[in-house]
């Protein structure tokens, strides 16, 4: 909290001089504040580290460092964390792949958070509203070039029985297809939801 993360890494490493040995848990936890510090390197020689002392990465910590990546623009690596999951026998959850389409998105990652989007769907995994409503807000601010894919995001929402299809998201994909006077794409939309 004081911002000094070299002390807290060196008291971190004494805590077996105490007998407190620390669990995948607590390395997450320093992981954690280490990465909203843009401290992507210091946070995986913590992650080599969890290893040396016997201990499995689990799911929190591959999108940790995924986000302690994306934080230092190193885009690449924090894909590579997040994949890894698969090599490691892991299985993200909703709540994780959101995590990834979200930072993707905020880096202006698009078709990449949609990637794993439909990766998501495939595994049979049902993204959060909050993931649904990442992308369609996304594609709707790229403007006229993505409304298509905005109406996409918008079709699986309202085929998917675990969400609702918010007044907030209607109005706004609504708003946006007025705007460029595809006001008709709505009621089709409706349409072929109904048919299917």
């Amino acid at each position: 909290a004081a911002g000094r993360f070299e002390d807290a890494i060196a008291v971190f490493r004494r805590m077996g001089e105490y007998k407190v040995v620390p669990d995948v848990a607590a390395y997450n936890n320093l992981i954690r504040h280490l990465g909203l510090n843009r401290l992507a390197d210091e946070a995986e020689v913590l992650h080599k580290e969890m290893g040396e002392h016997g201990l499995v990465a689990d799911e929190e910590t591959c999108v940790l460092l995924m986000e302690a990546c994306f934080k230092a623009d190193r885009i690449d690596d924090g894909i590579s964390y997040f994949n890894r999951m698969a090599e490691l026998e892991l299985k993200p959850d909703a709540s994780r792949y959101h995590r990834i389409v979200d930072g993707l998105v905020g880096l202006s990652l698009l078709d990449k958070a949609h990637e794993y989007f439909d990766q998501m769907r495939e595994k049979e995994i049902h993204p959060s509203t909050a993931t649904y409503e990442t992308l369609l807000k996304a594609y709707v601010g790229v403007g006229a070039t993505r409304l298509d894919d905005a109406a996409k995001v918008a079709k699986c929402i309202l085929l998917d029985e675990n969400v609702v299809f918010s007044d907030v998201m209607r109005e706004l994909l609504e708003g946006a297809l007025r705007g460029e006077g595809r006001e008709d794409d709505m009621a089709k939309l409706y349409e072929d939801v109904e048919r299917e």
